[in-house]
């Protein structure tokens, strides 16, 4: 279990994969399906937040509760022409 802000972790695993891939925060995406946990995390990241509405959160959440997703998808498989 991570000791710092979960934001922070996040963050810091972000770097490691991109030191790893070549890739920066900004190119790196979340993808989540609650918009309270996943999102939220994101929010306060360089990183895209995605959210599917195949979980538990629904398009009618967005804006009720924290977390702003960046991008919304009805499911994993609209994502993939965006890849």
């Amino acid at each position: 279990i991570p000791k710092e802000r979960p934001e922070v972790w996040l963050s810091k695993q972000s770097w490691i994969r991109g030191k790893h891939t070549g890739l920066s925060e900004s190119e790196i995406a979340v993808v989540g399906d609650r918009l309270y946990t996943d999102i939220a995390l994101a929010d306060n990241s360089p990183m895209c937040s995605i959210l599917v509405l195949s979980g538990e959160s629904k398009a009618g959440d967005i804006g009720t509760m924290p977390g702003t997703p960046d991008l919304v998808f009805r499911d994993l498989s609209e994502i993939i022409p965006y890849l």
